[in-house]
């Protein structure tokens, strides 16, 4: 039974493997949970490998989900009745994009600036029929 935030009290049903990996911590029940959510992590980076540059390893990407499952399966809690792929997906991302940016040597702002100028200059190419200038992009 849990209480949740309006304070109506909810039974939640929880798996046993989860009842007994939250309760003692076991190795051998971590391991069969991270084989089965392993395919969460496969699933975060097809999605954030499309958006990444091009020299980015898709295989250091899976290591750094795979570290961010981890996290997740530490971190999780069943008696909140929320599904553990709905709280590991957000943080699988999580640990993929601040590991890459921790590797990018250019600061998060002049990234951000660069990409709003990007956007501006495409914008400027279809409305313009063609390439611009500096002056024009100015």
């Amino acid at each position: 039974m849990i209480t949740n935030k309006i304070g109506e009290t909810m039974k939640v049903q929880i798996d046993p493997t989860w009842q007994e990996f939250y309760q003692e911590k076991a190795s051998g029940v971590r391991d069969k949970l991270m084989t089965k959510y392993l395919g969460l992590v496969h699933y975060v980076v097809n999605k954030l490998f499309k958006t990444v540059p091009g020299n980015v390893d898709r295989d250091d990407l899976v290591n750094i989900g795979v570290i961010g499952l981890s996290e997740a399966l530490d971190r999780y809690n069943p008696y909140f009745g929320i599904k553990f792929e709905t709280y590991a997906i957000p943080r699988i991302r999580g640990a993929i994009i601040d590991e890459l940016r921790k590797q990018d040597w250019i600061p998060r702002s002049l990234r951000s600036k660069s990409n709003r100028i990007k956007k501006i200059v495409e914008e400027l190419e279809q409305t313009q029929r063609g390439e611009v200038n500096d002056r024009v992009v100015a």
